[in-house]
């Protein structure tokens, strides 16, 4: 493991100095613009109630709480962290508040803040798991939130909801885009298989989640506390849906937790191949399971943290070592059903918090009912080429549902267009809209629309687009399939070559034919006999 030295001193904005003297030596994670550190912090809570104090690791008084928050603070500064995740935060919208605050005051700036996530409340129906949640803390003079910081399967999965989460930042110097989960799955206790299943469900459905509704930016970092070692099923689950672990790739004997004297990786970091290639280092920082003197004085957790650094940059697809470097265009006949997934349709928002989602049974779906107002959502088609075809067609397999009583302006709300100017960004486009022939309610049905004949070239985008006014008053939209199809130039039929001798005319049951050296032939060159 790179290594510089134990003693982290630096000014911040010039305005104070911030010095901690660390038993080990910290990490060196390169070249790096940003640095996230993940964190399970073993109980932050302040719910000192005698319901509380059976609780492994849990601060008994607000004195020991903030002796606590001062020890994190000081290790997350000194890995220089932009972004902390923290594990097993209490559920409610201030408990991150100490910590930034902490982290302020240490370093003698404003520069951190968190986000408010609005999940709140100490007792659930599915125990005491359900009293912590995951969080985010971030420098934001650094960085800047896109979207809003989503909770994956919340209708379906009360005791997850809180512990899975999904945030897009922006760094605000290169204006470049990462998408980070943040996760703590089922703990090993519980169950016949020690909450091996529900793992696993915790792996379909974040997989699913990033895979289908956060398609603004390529590049995406999964951390947290998965409860699982390296070479378990969930683990090589997320490695086969295309997420590579970090901590060994720079560190193969990197670990992060200690249990009966065997050490092990449960806090993770994995990244897809294009946020893989941004990543400068990433480590584990064994400040609470160290061997070294004195380490009491040091630990605040039974988990150690990891740091990762990340130096953002475009990064190009791999490109295809044989290209065909002038494809001939063919007629158009783009197939997409939405049963199986997005087809590589992408996802973009303008407003509002409403998610494209997909389903087996029901195919592409949106809903903004009890959301955000004002949703503007969109899901833009990869290019199409329409060159070839004389005229085209846009086909849906949809339906419009509403559980509010009142039909919303599905007209207006739940509309298609069609760019040829589309680069990466729905509001720079210019878009027409494509006028649907029927907007069945409550029942599958086919809808049409002619693409206008401008759109007939090679740079071609179609997009769903849905938009709510209000959430009381908001529409789903169900698209099963999608089409666009083309009618083509006949192609051209090969002629008889016609003899070049003299010729003669005669009819047959009404029927001119054509009589030459002996055979006869149809009146365009055919030959009959």
């Amino acid at each position: 493991m790179k290594k510089f030295t134990s003693f982290i001193l630096f000014f911040a904005l010039s305005i104070s100095v911030f010095a901690w003297d660390s038993p080990i030596a910290l990490p060196d994670v390169g070249d790096a613009s940003i640095r996230v550190v993940s964190q399970n912090a073993k109980n932050y809570i302040t719910n000192f109630e005698a319901s509380n104090l059976d609780c492994w690791g849990c601060p008994r008084t607000m004195e020991l709480f903030e002796e606590k928050t001062t020890l994190m603070a000081n290790v997350f500064l000194a890995l220089q962290a932009d972004i902390v995740v923290i594990c097993e935060a209490q559920r409610n919208d201030e408990i991150l508040s100490y910590i930034s605050n902490a982290m302020n005051t240490l370093s003698g700036t404003d520069s951190y803040t968190y986000i408010i996530d609005g999940i709140a409340g100490t007792v659930a129906p599915a125990g005491q798991y359900q009293s912590i949640k995951t969080g985010y803390v971030y420098n934001y003079k650094k960085l800047a939130l896109e979207g809003n910081s989503g909770s994956p399967y919340a209708s379906t999965s009360e005791e997850y909801y809180s512990r899975l989460r999904i945030q897009e930042f922006r760094e605000i110097a290169t204006d470049e885009k990462f998408i980070l989960s943040a996760n703590h799955f089922k703990a090993k206790s519980g169950g016949g298989d020690q909450g091996e299943s529900t793992r696993l469900k915790n792996v379909e459905n974040l997989v699913n989640e990033l895979k289908y509704n956060w398609n603004d930016d390529p590049d995406k970092l999964i951390v947290g506390d998965l409860n699982s070692y390296t070479g378990e099923q969930p683990i090589l689950n997320l490695e086969a849906a295309g997420y590579a672990e970090q901590l060994t790739r720079f560190d193969e004997n990197a670990y992060t937790y200690i249990y009966g004297g065997e050490k092990g990786i449960l806090d993770h970091v994995m990244a897809n191949s294009t946020m893989a290639k941004q990543i400068t280092g990433a480590y584990a920082f064994n400040i609470n399971n160290g061997e070294y003197t004195d380490s009491w004085k040091y630990n605040y957790s039974d988990h150690d943290p990891v740091v990762v650094g990340l130096k953002l940059k475009a990064v190009a697809p791999t490109p295809d070592p044989d290209p065909d470097p002038d494809p001939d265009p063919t007629c158009p006949d783009y197939q997409w059903d939405f049963r199986t997934g997005l087809n590589d349709f992408a996802a973009q928002g303008v407003s509002g918090n409403a998610n494209w989602n997909t389903n087996e049974t029901y195919g592409l779906t949106i809903n903004g009912y009890n959301k955000e107002d004002n949703q503007e959502r969109w899901l833009v088609s990869p290019k199409l080429n329409l060159s070839k075809a004389k005229s085209a067609t846009l086909k849906l397999d949809h339906q419009i549902y509403y559980d509010n009583g009142e039909i919303g302006d599905y007209v207006n709300d739940q509309t298609m267009w069609i760019s040829s100017d589309y680069t990466d960004n729905v509001t720079t486009a210019n878009w027409t809209q494509l006028v649907l022939s029927d907007y069945p309610q409550k029942s599958y049905a086919e809808a049409t629309s002619a693409i206008p004949s401008a759109f007939l070239t090679d740079n071609v985008r179609i997009a769903f687009k849905y938009t709510a006014a209000t959430a009381a008053n908001s529409n789903y939209w169900e698209v099963k399939t999608a089409a666009v199809t083309g009618v083509c130039e006949a192609e051209a039929i090969e002629q008889t070559e016609m003899p070049t001798l003299p010729a003669s005319k005669f009819f047959r049951n009404g029927v001119l034919y054509i009589y030459r050296d002996g055979k006869v032939y149809s009146i365009m060159g055919t030959r009959i006999e």
